[in-house]
């Protein structure tokens, strides 16, 4: 019965990661200097449910970031929510016919999926007719997003894993009890 409670409320600790997360983006990497390193943990998090979530399950998580996000940004209405279902399937066809996900390929997707949601983001903008607004802070924050966004997906990985095992999510989550549970004896 412990077992299926964490499993069930499983989503719900990832839905205030993400509040959590992106209420530390806001507040913390919203003054000049950092701001330039600003992470996006909900692209990382949508990458890592296209790894480890089923398609229901991943989608309403990518669907629930994308309005986290929304809520607290000043982009047009939707514009997180197209980027943020896009994220998540790509990554999910990744996992599923192009790689094995380990920390090395999931930096290297999540660097390519975080240039791909700038790309995108420009492109809504042309068609809303503001691309030159756009333009210049595209290029600015380009390079050092990705950059941020490359070297805080291991540690994200990693801290998300671990939470799946704690809960029961991951399919190893026994394995990992039981060989903890024999070096302590």
């Amino acid at each position: 019965m412990y077992r299926n409670f964490l499993q069930r409320i499983n989503f719900f600790i990832f839905i205030f990661i993400a509040i959590l997360g992106v209420t530390v983006q806001s507040t913390v990497f919203s003054y000049f200097p950092i701001h330039y390193l600003q992470p996006d943990l909900l692209l990382i998090m949508c990458v890592y449910a296209g790894f480890h979530r089923n398609n229901i399950e991943g989608g309403i998580f990518a669907i629930l970031c994308a309005m986290i996000a929304e809520n607290n940004s000043t982009a047009a209405e939707s514009y997180s929510l197209v980027v943020y279902v896009f994220v998540f399937v790509i990554s999910k066809i990744l996992s599923r016919a192009v790689v094995v996900p380990d920390l090395m390929t999931s930096t290297g997707i999540v660097a390519g999926l975080s240039l791909f949601k700038k790309l995108v983001l420009l492109a809504l903008l042309a068609h809303a007719g503001k691309f030159w607004n756009s333009f210049e802070s595209f290029l600015i924050y380009l390079i050092p997003g990705v950059a941020v966004q490359a070297a805080l997906t291991p540690v994200v990985f990693t801290w998300l894993n671990r939470v799946d095992l704690r809960t029961y999510k991951d399919s190893h989550a026994d394995d990992e009890y039981q060989f903890s549970n024999r070096e302590l004896k």
